[in-house]
């Protein structure tokens, strides 16, 4: 779905262009012709908003929970049904709190991007396990290639598939759950807590399974610290992303015209 205002705000025209969402959640717009990409907030039952960054002005775009409408409110004021609209607005933001909601913005968009890193090379090193090759990648989690060794040292031993089928499921199973906590995390901030945890829990089960080769696993053990370090830099910044967008919708006229 794609769609476009044109505002006249305080004098300066503004082709506002929406053009979708992408796998990580982020909002796709076009301002007169610029691409900028926005990470929305949730509200529940009501919608997603994202505060567009036009010089100091108040515009929020709202997304519906079911991703197939857009609405553009101006000041309050929601111009969905408006091709052009003529808007004088009063500077409520400052330029620094302009620059602050970008700089989360950026904030929250490099941090699931580099969650998204870590739960591709889960797959991938889950591959190069059933390969039985000699190469992994150090980026990734560890416990769900647990299961998937085992059933293979079990099928090895008893020459019963059942283990090796059983081990590759509870692997995938547990990859599965890192992929959907990202999904989840990308407009909420309670999947990014238990990713934290998970991340955490992983980094003690490497650490024991390797007491006796620790040497092996401290290039690993530095990716599972900086991934850690990476979320809770995301979740810091999506609750300060939150509570600006909140604080802006809470403004009148904006989610009193929505619920």
């Amino acid at each position: 779905m794609q769609k476009q205002w044109v505002l006249s705000l305080d004098g300066t025209e503004y082709v506002i262009q929406y053009q979708g969402s992408k796998l990580s959640g982020t909002i796709k717009m076009l301002i007169n012709g610029e691409y900028s990409e926005y990470t929305p907030t949730l509200v529940r039952k009501v919608g997603m908003f994202a505060k567009l960054d036009i010089a100091d002005k108040d515009v929020v775009i709202k997304i519906s929970l079911n991703g197939k409408e857009a609405n553009l409110i101006v000041d309050g004021l929601d111009i969905n049904n408006q091709e052009q609209a003529q808007i004088n607005t009063r500077p409520e933001l400052s330029f620094n709190k302009v620059n602050r909601n970008a700089l989360l913005q950026r904030k929250v968009k490099t941090g699931l991007g580099s969650y998204l890193t870590f739960v591709v090379f889960t797959y991938v090193n889950l591959v190069l396990v059933m390969l039985n090759a000699d190469l992994s990648f150090p980026f990734s989690a560890t416990v769900p290639q647990i299961p998937l060794i085992f059933g293979q040292i079990l099928y090895e031993a008893q020459g019963m598939s059942i283990f090796y089928v059983t081990g590759i499921i509870i692997a995938l199973i547990l990859a599965s759950g890192y992929l959907l906590l990202f999904f989840l995390s990308r407009k909420r901030v309670v999947p990014i807590w238990i990713t934290i945890g998970f991340i955490i829990i992983d980094t003690i089960v490497m650490f024991l399974v390797s007491l006796d080769d620790i040497g092996s696993i401290l290039v690993d053990l530095a990716f599972h610290i900086w991934v850690i370090v990476s979320m809770i830099n995301l979740l810091r910044s999506r609750i300060e992303l939150n509570r600006i967008t909140r604080e802006e919708l809470a403004k009148p006229g904006i989610l009193g015209n929505q619920m």
